[in-house]
């Protein structure tokens, strides 16, 4: 076990290239598909409800775009003899974009019209600022001996993001919306390990490192999203259905 820095990255061939942490490169796809069924299962529990498909649509483009993330993170880390540190840019952006879904999502079903539109533009102005100074950052910084500066701006604008929607949000609609949204603040608590896991680069094994301790509070992070988004469509289901009666 190692606190404080890194193992050695595992080696192995591949169809005649030669890759790095093929942990990584497993953990992350296996993420990339659950991601992609549980968007299948939101769609399958939509309804004509234009709400609903308000926030239905919105999160089956976040479990999209978060399983793309994880499967272009997974390549960036196994093909980094070709692709250096670059190669895992493109995840650390669509992370940017994986916050600002979740945020709209849930904006999207609150009852206030005034509230909804100010609290949009603040997250177009934090997507906007949190791209603009990345780029600064990958830009200006040389940030290959410590790659963790890279990570500092998707960590912030995470934990903003995640606080407000499924903190604060999730806490409101859980009383006035459905039950299940506990569920979503209960994955933000299961997420606090992974920062730490992260912050402090506590690693177990060299194929069993801090981001597989991630990858797997993300998982039951995601298993909680759906229970909460699937909890709140079958109530509006059901609402629509007896309406219709």
């Amino acid at each position: 076990m190692l606190i404080g820095k890194d193992f050695e990255k595992v080696e192995f061939d591949l169809f005649g290239f030669h890759l790095v942490e093929p942990n990584a490169l497993i953990g992350d796809t296996f993420l990339f598909l659950v991601s992609l069924f549980l968007a299948y299962r939101v769609i399958r529990l939509s309804t004509d409800s234009y709400r609903n498909n308000q926030f239905s649509f919105t999160w089956k483009w976040f479990f999209i775009i978060f399983g793309v993330s994880f499967m272009a993170g997974g390549l960036g880390h196994s093909f980094y003899n070709y692709w250096g540190l670059e190669g895992k840019y493109t995840a650390w952006y669509l992370g940017f974009f994986a916050t600002f879904l979740i945020e709209w999502a849930m904006l999207s079903i609150h009852p206030k019209a005034e509230f909804v539109k100010m609290f949009q533009r603040i997250s177009i102005v934090k997507l906007l600022l949190a791209i603009t100074a990345e780029t600064i950052i990958l830009s200006l910084i040389d940030i290959h001996d410590d790659p963790s500066k890279g990570l500092m701006i998707p960590l912030v604008n995470s934990t903003i993001g995640l606080l407000f929607a499924l903190g604060y949000l999730a806490r409101v609609y859980e009383k006035t919306h459905a039950t299940s949204f506990k569920y979503f603040w209960m994955s933000v608590l299961i997420l606090i390990p992974t920062t730490i896991f992260q912050v402090f680069k506590i690693n177990f094994h060299p194929l069993f490192d801090r981001s597989d301790a991630s990858h797997v509070f993300l998982f039951f992070s995601l298993i909680l999203y759906y229970q909460a988004v699937r909890g709140y469509l079958l109530k509006v289901k059901s609402e629509v259905v007896g309406g219709g009666r």
